[in-house]
């Protein structure tokens, strides 16, 4: 059988979009611990931080895919959602579930081999974010606190990998930038859902 070049082009930037890695920049919150205790600095920590930063990219993808599959009627009702992959039909419900058991049996795979002390991190994670796309994400307040808590879950498999304790002043610190980050994303997504309220908010800047 013979395969179409612009076909199969196609279907892997599909698959590239539903994995969202420019979202894998959160991930970078792994390296905390890291920067802030230098007197752990060595190869072996930065390889062992390194896996526990790809491992939460496989997981963090799988969570994303997860989301596109629960929300993929909704999504075909939206003016620009309907363009995702899985709403607009350029990748199959079974792929990207298959995507899912992939990316989490990957994710574990990486931690095993080189963290496992941060397995338990990146299993609260995922069942954090199961949790909150099938309802947290609808409970004002609480689905910015969910959001937060991803962030604080990052910064403690990397505490977790490295084997260094979390000082309470990194956690309230990574809290309270989590905080602000899920709050003006939220804000930005409310204002483009009102149009009204963009204009209002334009003005507000420039006043």
């Amino acid at each position: 059988m013979n395969s179409n070049p612009a076909q199969t082009r196609v279907a892997a930037v599909a698959v590239l979009k539903l994995l969202r890695p420019l979202q894998w920049i959160k991930n970078l919150f792994v390296f905390a611990p890291l920067l802030f205790s230098v007197s752990a600095w060595s190869f072996h920590s930065f390889w062992v931080t390194f896996a526990a930063f790809l491992a939460f990219c496989f997981a963090a993808s799988a969570v994303y895919i997860f989301n596109d599959l629960n929300d993929a009627e909704r999504d075909r009702r939206h003016p620009t959602k309907r363009f995702r992959p899985i709403a607009s039909g350029q990748v199959a419900p079974w792929v990207a579930a298959l995507a899912i058991v992939v990316l989490v049996a990957l994710s574990a795979a990486v931690l095993i081999a080189a963290a496992p002390a941060a397995l338990g991190a990146a299993g609260a994670y995922l069942l954090l974010n199961i949790a909150y796309t099938l309802r947290l994400k609808h409970l004002p307040v609480v689905d910015i606190f969910c959001i937060a808590a991803g962030f604080v879950l990052r910064v403690f498999a990397g505490g977790l990998a490295l084997g260094v304790p979390i000082s309470s002043w990194t956690f309230v610190t990574t809290l309270c930038l989590a905080l602000y980050l899920a709050s003006v994303k939220r804000h930005q997504e409310l204002l483009r859902v009102d149009p009204t309220q963009e204009r209002a908010q334009s003005c507000n800047s420039i006043r």
